[in-house]
């Protein structure tokens, strides 16, 4: 079931045990179901999120369920669509500190940013928090269980951070070259960000 955020169900959802396609499957949206208007979980981890004062974003079902039986009880899901600005506005009504864990493929660290800087545009306080490379949040769940999620969400780094090395991991600064490239890259973040606290970090 997909239930809204005041707990009515909107729709339903399913995702394939194997390879199949497609490999989610939804209710057609309509006036009552707007997948760009709804987090999955967020009715279940409302609560949990307050206290923590803190939301954790996944892509998909099957993280929000890993890390809910692992423990993590502040997770919600995009539901593998690019993160909108409804959804973040949702997720303003319990906290403003957003830590995205998002699949370790190259879409998962493209979705990171381009939710991140949403986010930052919102005034939210994003974070990332990263999976081992070619793994999902369920993966390292059913793997590594709570205490390999706990490392992992202990070690998350602000948005900044994230995006600066990537971008000196994507450009060779052992070359000259390289190191110009790198140079400008960071220039470019560090223009979008206004936060003084993350410009000195």
């Amino acid at each position: 079931p997909l239930i809204d955020h005041r707990g009515r169900v909107v729709g339903f959802g399913g995702r394939t045990l194997r390879d199949e396609n497609p490999k989610y499957l939804n209710s057609p949206e309509g006036l009552l179901y707007q997948k760009g208007r709804l987090l999955y979980g967020l009715f279940q981890a409302r609560r949990a999120i307050a206290d923590c004062d803190e939301v954790v974003v996944v892509e998909g079902y099957t993280d929000v369920i890993g890390l809910f039986q692992a423990g993590v009880g502040n997770v919600v899901a995009s539901m593998g669509t690019a993160l909108t600005e409804a959804q973040l506005r949702l997720m303003m009504r319990f906290t403003r500190n957003v830590t995205f864990m998002f699949d370790a493929d190259r879409a998962g660290m493209e979705a990171v940013v381009r939710s991140g800087e949403l986010a930052r545009g919102l005034a939210l306080r994003p974070q990332v928090a990263l999976v081992p490379a070619d793994s999902d949040p369920a993966d390292v769940a059913a793997r590594a269980g709570a205490e390999g999620l706990e490392r992992i969400l202990a070690e998350k780094s602000s948005l900044l951070g994230f995006e600066l090395r990537r971008a000196l991991e994507r450009n060779n600064i052992e070359t000259a070259d390289g190191r110009v490239k790198a140079f400008a890259e960071a220039q470019a973040i560090m223009a979008k960000v206004s936060s003084p606290k993350e410009r000195e970090e």
